[in-house]
């Protein structure tokens, strides 16, 4: 188990170092694959409602790295304009995550 506030502090000290390797990022957005926001609980014993219980605990500290991270993300962009290389990769990779979250202020600068 990690703590997302933790994950999200070193995301922050990263991008104050300048530090926008796609592989990190994309480990961190979830680029590849991401499992549904929402999964119901199995009908079974209580063992299988603990195991599912703690999956949820997990995927939940998982989204908010992911959505946390993006905010980061796109304020980095926003304040390194002149790199166009992680703006493309923002934009061709999470544009319906940026929609999403485009009340964030972050996000939202990016937008304009």
């Amino acid at each position: 188990m990690f703590h997302p506030t933790i994950v999200l502090q070193w995301c922050k000290v990263l991008l104050l170092l300048d530090y926008s390797e796609p592989e990190w990022w994309t480990e961190i957005l979830k680029t590849k694959r991401r499992q549904p926001l929402s999964k119901s609980l199995s009908s079974g014993s209580m063992d299988n409602l603990e195991m599912d219980l703690d999956h949820q605990k997990a995927h939940c500290h998982s989204e908010i790295v992911r959505r946390g991270g993006l905010v980061l993300y796109c304020d980095y962009v926003c304040e390194n304009q002149e790199d166009v290389e992680p703006m493309t990769w923002l934009i061709v990779n999470h544009v319906n995550d940026i929609l999403e979250l485009s009340h964030e202020p972050p996000v939202h600068d990016f937008i304009r």
